[in-house]
């Protein structure tokens, strides 16, 4: 299925959560059938990423993420195309409940190659064994499939083992990951790093798109992501608000915009009111208002320092530049905008912040950026 929807959709973990207790609840769909489903399209990615890849090492954690992983396992062992694939446990498997327990009984069916990561012992030995692959020939084994952590993480990862671990593939040589669902350590919510996260190659997620994912330092960590929603019915997103959308641009392109009336006035397109560039930073506020002006808007006025307003109407002459030092310099052009733009070149010293509060208590629509958004920080 692919719809408007679930390919600019973006949701919080708590949504996340919340579209899967729909879908088993309302829906029937058995929590099982889903981690199924997510690790056959986990693998189905894995084999179109590599295809002349035979060798993967699967390193699992202790709840769904490491089912998903667990089945990805399976189907890899049963392929005719896969050499050898290697399990790594990073938490006792005896712990596993539910659905991530079946998985991994399943797994154990074809006696697999199951390699302990959650003891001190297990660690040592095999982590030495690692670095010396994660060195060596591009001929070892280098594809790494990350199922340690899902959007369930709350806390920074401290566990020693594990941060070396991930640091380990992370540093690699000749590796490639392929992470599922989420990079194991990017907060699904914000995309921070919690103390230390994989940096995937590729990132297989699915149901609904984490938020995280988009945002901070999990755009760079989750690589090329790929998105695919299970099959779930359509009815199960109408149930949720999403939390926030990626600007789709392709849909924009296609839009076709109307030509303007021959007797319009450029006062019938709106006065955009441009508030930035403290000294020594006039060109932000020029640029976005040179945007302002190529993408049709009828007015443009830039309040900034009187310093340099001079400069900007000599530099570019039909925006209307205005040297702004209090509130009663500012009011006036508040009144007569339809919508403001604030931030670029602002900066955060007394005068912005002047500026900034007044701004906010506007009924204007707002764009901030740049300083603009440290202050609202």
């Amino acid at each position: 299925m692919s719809n408007i929807l679930t390919s600019t959709s973006l949701y919080s973990t708590t949504q996340v959560r919340e579209l899967d207790r729909i879908v088993i609840k309302e829906f029937c769909i058995s929590g099982y059938e889903l981690m199924q489903r997510a690790g056959r399209f986990s693998f189905e990615i894995l084999k179109k990423t590599y295809p002349d890849e035979f060798k993967f090492n699967v390193i699992c954690g202790c709840g769904n993420n490491a089912g998903d992983g667990y089945v990805l396992a399976k189907l890899a062992i049963e392929d005719d195309d896969t050499n050898m694939v290697r399990i790594f446990n990073c938490f006792n498997p005896e712990k596993l409940k539910g659905d991530a327990k079946r998985a991994y009984q399943d797994l154990l069916t074809l006696d697999p190659d199951v390699r302990d990561f959650y003891s001190n012992d297990g660690m040592s030995k095999n982590l030495e064994r690692e670095q010396e692959i994660a060195t060596g020939s591009p001929s070892y084994w280098h594809v790494y499939v990350d199922a340690i952590f899902g959007t369930g993480l709350t806390r920074d990862i401290d566990n020693e083992n594990l941060v070396s671990f991930i640091k380990m593939i992370n540093g690699a040589r000749y590796s490639q990951i392929l992470s599922i669902d989420i990079p194991s350590g990017i907060n699904a919510d914000t995309g921070s790093i919690m103390g230390v996260a994989v940096n995937a190659d590729v990132t297989a997620t699915f149901m609904g798109k984490k938020r995280g994912m988009y945002t901070h330092d999990g755009l760079e960590y989750s690589g090329q992501i790929v998105f695919n929603d299970l099959d779930i019915p359509y009815k199960s997103y109408r149930q949720l608000e999403p939390d926030c959308c990626i600007v789709d641009y392709d849909n924009y392109y296609k839009l076709k915009l109307n030509a303007r009336k021959r007797n319009s006035h450029k006062g019938d397109f709106g006065h955009v009111l441009i508030i930035g560039s403290d000294e020594g930073y006039l060109g932000a506020t020029r640029m976005v208002a040179e945007a302002a002006m190529r993408i049709g808007a009828g007015l443009v006025s830039v309040a900034t320092r009187k310093s340099h307003a001079a400069q900007l109407s000599i530099a570019v002459p039909e925006i209307m530049s205005h040297g702004v030092e209090t509130l009663d310099e500012l009011m006036p052009l508040i009144k007569r905008a339809n919508v403001i733009a604030i931030g670029p070149g602002l900066g955060q010293s007394e005068w912005a912040k002047l500026l900034f509060a007044r701004v906010l208590e506007s009924d204007l629509p707002i764009i901030i950026d740049a300083d603009g958004l440290n202050l609202l920080a």
